[in-house]
């Protein structure tokens, strides 16, 4: 759960040209993962909301997708013109509260470097999503040729590409550096294994622990001289 799960989800969101099949799956499974993460901090709560009606969208997005197959006479274009703006609106708050969230839990732990990589990430999530959801509103159609506003909109899928790329960095180096509560698991002491992988790997989790131990004590310290 956590990080892991999150990167999971949010890899999901990297399909641009068929997300009606997708995007239910990968918002409920982010959705998941920030449950476990908004006990942490309030960032990844709003982070969460977001998630769920990203999960909505895509439910509605896939009803059409689906209904569209098995009854040709219904044109679903319509619908998904007056909902894709709403989609680009709820991943972007969605990716915004989430890096905030990232960048909080950085800084508590005094990893700098990822919480300024967080940190500049921010105003081309801003940017970009909210560019996205401007050119998706059918109103804009009617002020721009067609022809520009499709090249237009594939620059900005591809800028878009770039970002979620960039935030799945981001996503995986707080999963390898950040140790959060439902990771706290006692594991059973074992014999080493024969295969190096496993070794390192249980290595890493107890590490990780260790690290998410000094976290949380330095946290309480902090609330105590308040």
């Amino acid at each position: 759960m956590g990080f892991g799960t999150l990167f999971i989800g949010y890899f999901l969101t990297l399909n641009l040209t068929y997300f009606g099949y997708t995007d239910t799956i990968s918002g409920l499974i982010m959705t998941l993962a920030l449950y476990k993460l908004a006990v942490v901090n309030k960032e990844f709560k709003f982070s969460m909301i977001f998630s769920i009606l990203f999960s909505i969208i895509g439910a509605v997005e896939l009803f059409e997708a689906i209904f569209s197959m098995f009854s040709p006479a219904f044109d679903g274009d319509l619908l998904i013109s007056y909902i894709a703006p709403f989609r680009y609106l709820a991943l972007g708050f969605l990716t915004a509260f989430m890096l905030l969230g990232i960048r909080t839990v950085a800084i508590e732990v005094g990893l700098d470097k990822l919480a300024n990589r967080a940190k500049l990430q921010l105003p081309f999530c801003y940017t970009l999503f909210a560019l996205m959801a401007i050119i998706e509103f059918p109103v804009v159609g009617s002020f721009l040729p067609t022809k520009l506003l499709s090249i237009l909109a594939v620059i900005m899928l591809l800028f878009v590409f770039v970002l979620i790329c960039t935030n799945l960095v981001t996503i995986y180096s707080a999963y390898m550096r950040i140790c959060m509560p439902e990771d706290l698991n006692k594991y059973e002491v074992s014999k080493p294994s024969k295969i190096g992988f496993v070794n390192k790997f249980r290595e890493h989790e107890e590490q990780k622990q260790q690290e998410y131990a000094k976290y949380k004590l330095e946290k309480l310290r902090k609330k105590r001289k308040k």
